[in-house]
């Protein structure tokens, strides 16, 4: 945005609060009044890309007033990155939290000083004060849909395969390195065992592709290869698609 631009940006914003001051910013049933609705649609505009664009780049977990700083992980901030829905649908629930305390601020009992940031800049802070609670939520309920995942996955059987008599030994080594693996790669190996791609476990553990294949990766790195080497990988029956994954490093396709 240009001087000029931000200028004007800021004279509208002015323009629309001195209509809103004169009539309030809600009506006798609670509902804003058509100038504080007003008001609300261009700090909405405002706001709304610079939110999506720190949600996007990682600035969300230190933007803000002193003191609004979270935390976010690696896989956090790499399924923020990568999940437009995401971002649309966290953006705005830190929009909604901030309006009414904010409108009622700044309209209702004029606190706001022009001398210390501009309107939308004030707004935008606004909502940064939500994102603790906003995005620890979304993390919790994250955390919560892997470990339903994963107490899902407990009882691990793979769907449609089935081996002879022979095989009862292959069976019982590839299946109880399966039934070994951990609580965050156990329902990655669950889904892709039923048919479905690592793409789709990622999607229903609401983390990238790309993490999903970091895990079975460091997995098979830290756990598989060293109790193959006990034994040999010959002894891994092929053409299973979970046999495939633990022999093969796939992260390049992510």
């Amino acid at each position: 945005m240009t001087v000029e631009q931000h200028r004007q940006q800021n004279d509208r914003l002015g323009a629309l609060l001195e209509s809103a001051q004169e009539v309030g910013a809600f009506d006798a049933r609670g509902r804003l009044t058509p100038d504080c609705a007003e008001l609300a649609q261009e700090l909405y505009n405002n706001a709304l890309p610079r939110l999506l664009s720190m949600l996007k780049d990682g600035r969300i977990v230190s933007a803000g007033p002193l003191g609004a700083v979270v935390y976010l992980d690696a896989e956090d901030l790499d399924f923020l990155a990568k999940s437009k829905d995401t971002r649309d649908e966290l953006a705005l629930e830190m929009i909604s939290r901030a309006f009414r305390p904010f409108l009622a601020k700044v309209v209702d009992r004029r606190r706001w000083d022009s001398s210390q940031s501009s309107l939308s800049t004030f707004f935008v802070n606004r909502c940064l004060l939500t994102k603790g609670q906003v995005l620890g939520d979304w993390v919790e309920h994250r955390s919560n849909r892997q470990d339903e995942r994963a107490a899902e996955s407990e009882g691990f059987k793979a769907a449609g395969q089935s081996f002879d008599q022979e095989d009862e030994f292959l069976r019982h080594v590839v299946f109880q390195l399966i039934q070994g693996a951990p609580s965050d790669v156990r329902p990655i190996l669950e889904i892709v065992s039923r048919g479905f791609d690592i793409r789709d476990a990622a999607r229903a553990m609401e983390i990238t592709e790309n993490a999903a294949r970091n895990r079975l990766y460091r997995w098979r790195k830290h756990i598989i290869t060293p109790k193959l080497g006990r034994f040999g990988k010959e002894v891994l029956p092929r053409g299973y698609a979970l046999v495939e994954y633990l022999l093969t490093d796939r992260r390049s396709a992510a």
